[in-house]
Parts: C-alpha cells; structure tokens; sequence
C-alpha cells in the first residue's frame, strides 16, 4: 500500500523581497532591450513612432547622429536618452555638452517638465542641480548627468564619463572656429 501513496511536495515559496528582486531583474533586462518602453510605459511620457526608433538606435549604436528640423524634438529625444542610460545602468556619468553655459542649463531644466508628468522619475532622481555654475542631475543608483558649455576644459573635471553627447554639434565648431580666428587675431 505504501506504494501507491502520492507525495504532494510544496515549493518553497519566496519571500516578497525575492519576488521583488526576481522581478526586478527580468524588468531591467526588458527594458535595456527597449528603452523606448522605459519612457512611455515606466515614465509614462507620450513619444511619437519616429521618436522611439530614434531613441533605440541611440541606445544600439555606439556613436549616433541624429540631425533634425527645427521643432522635432531633438534636446528632449537627446534628455531622454540621458535619462535612460542613468537610470538602466548605474553609476554612469553622462556629460552634455552645450554651447553655451545658458543652454546647458536650459538642458537640464527640461527634466522639470519630465518630472511633473511622471512621478517613477521623480523617484529615480535623488537631486536636481540648476545654477549658473552647475547644471546636474543625480539619480537614486548613483549615475549623474551633467551639462557643460563648450570649451577647451568642458570635460576637465568629468573622469572617463561613460557617454558624452554634444548638443548642437554644429554652432559648438562656429564657436570653436570664431574663438581660434579671435586668438589668432584675424578678426
């Protein structure tokens, strides 16, 4: 009779934090291979169809360009992009680099806007950081963005950041071309 009895075993069930941490992981892995998933579905910010494929080759591709009319979004999709990287990898240091010290400010700024509408990245950001001298934003797993304006020492005292984006490639080489015209006294 022994034989026949049936054992019924119980997995051992796990505890809320291994659920959590279990969850966890699988989340980040979706999102690290969709990061346009982690801007309108866990920040909940609309992007238009053109703006997720923009914002997945940016994620794919080592060194991307990404030229655009005026008006399509260009600073926000480049913001985005920032955020995602701080918030899917930790302890990253992205640096933006601006024109000038006013636009790299501005930068920065427009996560408030980000911010009012999306209260997960309102939890990811440990502090904003919006002044003359320093425009920065510090995320809960220790990576940070910052925006400096260019210059010879833009990147001075960022150590191997990990990304650097320029933002407005194109009048950062005026502004090189009529600073070294100035030098050299041509103008």
């Amino acid at each position: 009779m022994e034989q026949n009895k049936i054992v019924i075993k119980r997995k051992k069930k796990k505890s809320l934090n291994e659920q959590y941490q279990e969850n966890l992981l699988e989340w980040i892995d979706f999102f690290r291979f969709n990061p346009h998933r982690l801007i309108t579905d866990y920040y909940g910010l609309e992007l238009y169809d053109f703006q997720k494929i923009v914002l997945y080759e940016m994620d794919i591709h080592e060194a991307e360009i990404f030229v655009g009319s005026r008006g399509i979004a260009k600073s926000t999709l480049t913001l985005l992009f920032a955020i995602e990287r701080a918030t899917l990898y930790p302890h990253q240091q992205i640096v933006i680099v601006a024109p000038t010290r006013e636009q790299s400010g501005r930068f920065i700024g427009k996560v408030r806007e980000f911010m009012r509408d999306s209260p997960n990245l309102r939890a990811e950001i440990k502090e904003l950081h919006l002044s003359a001298q320093n425009s920065s934003i510090e995320f809960q797993n220790g990576s940070k963005i910052f925006a400096v304006p260019y210059g010879e020492n833009a990147l001075g005292k960022y150590r191997l950041p990990y990304y650097i984006v320029i933002y407005n490639l194109y009048w950062c080489k005026i502004w090189k071309a009529n600073n070294d015209a100035n030098q050299s006294g041509s103008i």
